[in-house]
């Protein structure tokens, strides 16, 4: 199946993983401002938990999930669809005058070459005070045929992805590893059994256990995970003698 449609078939079958979806929404939440721009929406998987906002822009550059997301969030007032390609200049200059106080780049960046010129281009839509909300797939050693078919170009580590968001002038707010019970998954599937893509019925039993997962993690501190869940901050104040690594839980 081409990398095209394994990732578009991916997406379909979270858009029903509802506990999973939650528990992100959960972690993300107490870091979300009024005035929100999901960059690479998908279609819509975390979007749709924002319609309370102020206001919503959903950008992806893939036409099919621009028309997935306008059909599943038809009812949202607050909701500007855009289709672009985050690494390009043009995508600054679309949405930089929307005064943006949150930006969330959910399983993302994974997906782009040019990271970096990514991170530099939120970093220019953001406000001052601004939060930029990152989850990407972290544990390098579990790179494998599952990522490439599902147009990964890496795996981070904490220590890579903190360099990129400080390099390009980000406040490291918060971060936390999350879904550590994933990595058997991910094992299994890669590893193991070198899948290029899961199962409905493997996700769907993964969802069925998330409760208690997010009991385990909760109460539990948890030195690594499956992801990372990091908040960087663009500062209007100077923060240059202050240690860019403050702040981290």
């Amino acid at each position: 199946m081409p990398k095209e449609l394994i990732v578009r078939d991916t997406l379909e079958k979270i858009s029903k993983m509802e506990r999973f979806n939650q528990w992100i929404y959960e972690n993300i939440k107490p870091f979300l401002g009024d005035r929100i721009l999901d960059a690479g929406c998908g279609n819509g998987n975390i979007s749709e938990y924002f319609k309370d906002k102020e206001l919503l822009i959903a950008v992806d550059k893939d036409e099919d999930n621009i028309k997935d997301i306008q059909g599943r969030l038809s009812g949202f007032t607050n909701l500007q669809v855009i289709k672009c390609d985050i690494e390009k200049d043009q995508f600054v200059s679309l949405v930089k005058e929307r005064q943006i106080d949150t930006i969330l780049c959910i399983n993302t960046l994974e997906h782009i070459k040019d990271d970096v010129m990514v991170i530099r281009n939120l970093y220019d839509i953001l406000e001052p005070d601004g939060s930029l909300i990152i989850l990407v797939p972290v544990l390098r050693f579990l790179y494998s045929s599952l990522d490439k078919s599902l147009g990964h170009f890496r795996r981070y580590s904490k220590e890579e992805i903190i360099q990129k968001l400080t390099a390009s002038n980000f406040h490291i707010q918060y971060t936390a590893y999350f879904n550590f019970f994933g990595i058997f998954g991910w094992f299994l599937h890669s590893k193991l059994l070198r899948k290029s893509r899961f199962s409905g019925s493997a996700l769907n039993l993964f969802d069925s256990l998330v409760k208690y997962f997010v009991l385990f993690e909760r109460f539990l501190r948890i030195p690594f995970g499956l992801s990372l869940l990091v908040v960087g901050r663009k500062m209007s104040v100077d923060l240059d003698n202050k240690n860019p690594g403050e702040g981290i839980c």
